[in-house]
């Protein structure tokens, strides 16, 4: 333990001597040279000083862009606002025009509905199959009314019974 504190003690003055060597250099080179600090002190400042303009410079051009973008949006949002009072200004002319013109209309016209009896379904070939069997004919009678080889029928009746099951 003894040792520890001799060696951190001969550290700690050791560290005192070269303080004090460093700070008396330091006293002798501002003697000897205080133009040359003052420059180097009168640089710095100028070059900061420089650094801090042009930061600014581009600070005031991004508000101007900022600004220009601001106004751009507002002429473009004002545009957008006229286009939609012109609209609107139209669709009330439009609609009053069909409201004078439906006032001034005498008669109360109705489109022409198609009646469904006029319509006409066309059976499907197993539809058309099924109502032959149903009133009693033959797979040979169906085939010869429809048109088809008996095969088929049949098999389309076959087919048929095979899915109501």
């Amino acid at each position: 333990m003894t040792l520890w504190m001799i060696f951190s003690l001969i550290l700690h003055l050791l560290a005192f001597y070269l303080i004090i060597q460093l700070v008396q250099r330091l006293k002798h080179v501002e003697q000897q040279h205080p133009e040359e600090l003052k420059r180097e002190i009168e640089e710095m400042m100028t070059a900061y000083l420089t650094d801090i303009q042009q930061e600014n410079d581009r600070f005031i051009q991004e508000l101007n862009k900022q600004k220009k973008n601001e106004e751009i949006k507002s002429n473009k949002k004002a545009n957008h606002e006229e286009r939609d009072k012109i609209n609107d200004d139209i669709d009330n002319v439009i609609n009053k025009s069909y409201q004078q013109a439906t006032e001034d209309a005498d008669i109360d016209w109705i489109p022409p509905i198609k009646s469904t009896s006029e319509e006409k379904y066309e059976s499907s070939l197993l539809a058309k199959a099924l109502h032959l069997k149903q009133k009693g004919q033959s797979i040979t009678e169906i085939a010869k009314a429809l048109g088809r080889g008996e095969g088929e029928i049949a098999l389309l009746l076959k087919i048929n019974e095979k899915k109501t099951l």
